[in-house]
């Protein structure tokens, strides 16, 4: 399989394919809780008192997020969903779409 990159075209083996899906799949794996997806993408826990809220930081991309009573998170900062009203941020339900949004962003 021939693929380019930045002008930059490899040639990647049948072996090279399988071990590069088997190591996204493995991540996908370990991505299965709003802590460890956020954790996996760069972000940094910050350490801050509130019993209902775990603050994290991604300082590369600049975001910011909170896992909020532990079942949702609000996250913001450039090129992530914003909301129209104030403070802006986005509400993830699921672990899913939290990963698709970081996955897309990444």
């Amino acid at each position: 399989m021939n693929i380019k990159v930045d002008g930059v075209s490899i040639t990647l083996t049948k072996e090279q394919i399988a071990k590069i899906e088997r190591v996204k799949k493995e991540r996908l794996a370990e991505m299965n809780s709003f802590k460890n997806t956020l954790l996996k993408s760069g972000f940094k826990k910050l350490s801050i008192k509130d019993k209902y809220v775990e603050c994290y930081q991604n300082d590369e991309k600049g975001w910011y997020a909170e896992i909020i009573d532990g079942n949702r998170v609000w996250m913001v900062g450039a090129f992530l969903q914003q909301s129209y009203g104030f403070p802006g941020g986005w509400t993830y339900d699921t672990v899913e779409e939290l990963r698709t949004e970081l996955i897309t962003h990444m």
